[in-house]
């Protein structure tokens, strides 16, 4: 998507340019004209308007999603090690552990306040979220006393608590959750050495356990989105990702590559996994609505554990690297390339990317808010020179400009993506000129060289440019 915006009001500047670089006066706001004796036989006199921008933009949403582009998250106990965060809307889920016993957490991003999910304090793990409805794998024990491995889920808005699984299948584990419908992974007891897909639709009054689907080999992590669900098939010699659709009751191969596929993330019609068909992890997608395959990520890079949010796709890249796409507009960025090593890779549509690395000495939260709202840039004209002696015979000019991100995310791959003068003056520097990465509160600086022709007094500049945010939309100047 490209977004526009216009350039405002002009920055002017009357420049007095002595013949030796490095020893100059300057005078702002000034236009008046110099005598030749004041400005020596081989001086220059530039007087110019820059179009220098001030771009500024609203931002979207509420004051309180402003922050930082990488923020730690408040998960309750200190000496808690937070993992297996899953995330839907503003809800975020996981599992608190490393002193007694693991419990399930939850809090809205919005404002952070962490909250047990059951009151009950027995072991739980693995959650995931759809809008209110939390799941997780629970060894509460029965009225015997004993352990027993099941699926819960809890309401986070009527705060209603319920078993799933009923104990038909050995070991569920992995919930997902989509609407009514929980799914989860277990051993059948008539058939112990696989793991298969099972699911309890709870809209439906009595509705029992049922498996999904009864192949010879284990299938396991299923995920949900919508009348869809998918999970791994995994056999002895391979490794595929299977879709099954409950409004055609079919199941299918997401590729027919022979290659090894998993981790898949499905939402709504697009699911995206990892492929390694070019001998290393890749990231393809697919559209299930119209059967078209892609690739996201390729290349000799380690390409890992894909997540989708609409039309985002998000991976970890070497293990340590967060990169994302926007398929509507082809654009990637890089979120996150720092040492730490990250695991744990959820996002949501509410524009959440979270994950869990060691930055600080021990496992924590991490978040980035993908849609802090339009980049609020400022450009300003920091000083004009003459890089060198021989640039001033040529008449050579260097203009310095700095470009400011006052807004809550970053501006990427910042450029400027062409620049034009009057009065004859032509731009010498390429075009595009790349300005990079320009974090939250912090200035990057790039400069353009322009050649003034003898006798020229005075000329005007203009600027275009271009940045994405966080969510990879493209946004132009003017």
């Amino acid at each position: 998507m490209v977004k526009m915006a216009a350039w405002a009001f002009m920055v002017r500047g009357a420049f007095f340019v002595p013949e030796c670089p490095g020893k100059h006066r300057q005078h702002i706001g000034d236009e008046k004209q110099l005598g030749d004796e004041e400005m020596g036989k081989k001086s220059r006199l530039l007087c110019f308007t820059l179009f220098a921008a001030i771009l500024i933009f609203a931002l979207a949403g509420s004051a309180a999603l402003a922050g930082p582009v990488t923020q730690r998250l408040a998960t309750g106990d200190p000496q808690a090690e937070p993992q297996a965060p899953k995330v839907s809307g503003y809800g975020l889920v996981w599992v608190n552990s490393g002193s007694g016993n693991q419990n399930v957490y939850w809090m809205s991003l919005l404002n952070e306040s962490a909250i047990p999910v059951s009151s009950n304090s027995d072991e739980q793990w693995n959650p995931n979220i759809d809008g209110s409805s939390v799941v997780w794998t629970d060894n509460r024990t029965n009225d015997l006393g004993v352990p027993v491995q099941s699926i819960y889920i809890k309401d986070m808005t009527t705060g209603v608590e319920q078993r799933v699984s009923l104990g038909t299948y050995l070991a569920p584990d992995f919930p997902a959750v989509s609407g009514s419908r929980v799914f989860w992974q277990a051993r059948d007891w008539l058939m112990p050495a696989f793991t298969h897909i099972y699911y309890r639709d709870l809209s439906q009054a009595g509705d029992q356990e049922q498996m999904l689907d009864g192949k010879v080999m284990d299938q396991v992590h299923p995920v949900a989105s919508g009348n869809r669900v998918a999970w791994t098939d995994e056999t002895t010699t391979a490794t595929h990702v299977e879709v099954y659709d409950f409004a055609t009751g079919q199941a299918q191969l997401v590729t027919n590559s022979y290659s090894n596929q998993s981790s898949p993330s499905l939402d709504g019609d697009i699911i995206a996994w990892q492929d390694d068909r070019n001998g290393n992890p890749d990231i393809y997608l697919k559209d299930l609505a119209s059967g078209l395959e892609e690739p996201v990520a390729t290349g000799p890079a380690s390409q890992q554990r894909p997540v989708v949010a609409g039309r985002l796709v998000a991976w970890l890249e070497d293990g340590n690297v967060i990169k994302l796409k926007n398929l509507s507009s082809g654009t990637t960025v890089t979120l996150a390339n720092d040492p730490n090593r990250k695991t744990d890779l959820v996002m949501s549509k509410a524009g959440w990317l979270v994950w869990q690395d060691s930055r600080s000495g021990s496992p924590a939260l991490y978040a980035i808010n993908l849609a802090p709202g339009k980049p609020n840039l400022s450009l300003a004209v920091s000083g004009s020179r003459w890089a060198s002696y021989s640039d001033y015979e040529l008449g050579r000019l260097s203009v310095d400009f700095q470009v400011t991100n006052s807004s809550a995310g970053g501006a990427y791959g910042a450029r400027i993506t062409s620049a034009t003068a009057t009065n004859g003056v032509t731009v010498i520097t390429p075009m595009p000129l790349a300005i990079g990465d320009i974090a939250p509160a912090s200035t990057a600086g790039f400069t353009i060289v322009y050649q003034v022709l003898a006798g020229v007094s005075r000329f005007s500049t203009s600027l275009a440019a271009s940045c994405l945010d966080g969510a990879a939309d493209v946004y132009t100047y003017p």
